[in-house]
């Protein structure tokens, strides 16, 4: 790791961060009824993105530091779903087992995370006093 690879992720993840916030704004205007389209869609874009990425990449069509812009800070600050789903491909080439535990452990874990992490935050709140 050298500084221009920091500076490149941190450019692309600023990048992509405006973008998912863009993008999630100007969605949120279609109506969903209660579906998470926003969400949804950056969520897609990105796993569209950081496969085309990753293939260029992988097909040495794309340098070292153009992957770190777009791949690792671009579709890291858009969305990190991309990465994960971009893993699950990954590891499925070592062992389909192994993906399906990545994936559903990531999504019961993680699930199972924010809900402690909002619990933590309620007793913040509650034990400190400190309300908006």
């Amino acid at each position: 790791m050298n500084i221009l690879s920091l500076i490149l992720v941190g450019i692309g993840g600023f990048v992509g961060s405006a973008a998912r916030y863009g993008t999630g704004h100007i969605i949120q205007e279609i109506p969903a009824n209660g579906f998470p389209f926003a969400t949804f869609a950056v969520n897609t874009i990105g796993c569209l993105l950081i496969g085309i990425f990753a293939e260029l990449y992988k097909l040495s069509t794309l340098s070292s530091q153009m992957y770190l812009l777009l791949a690792t800070g671009f579709c890291g600050g858009f969305t990190t779903f991309s990465t994960f789903i971009l893993d699950c491909i990954i590891t499925q080439k070592t062992s389909v087992g192994l993906t399906i535990f990545y994936a559903s452990t990531s999504i019961i874990v993680g699930y199972i995370f924010l809900y402690i992490g909002m619990m933590c935050a309620r007793f913040f709140i509650q034990f400190t006093g400190v309300h908006s």
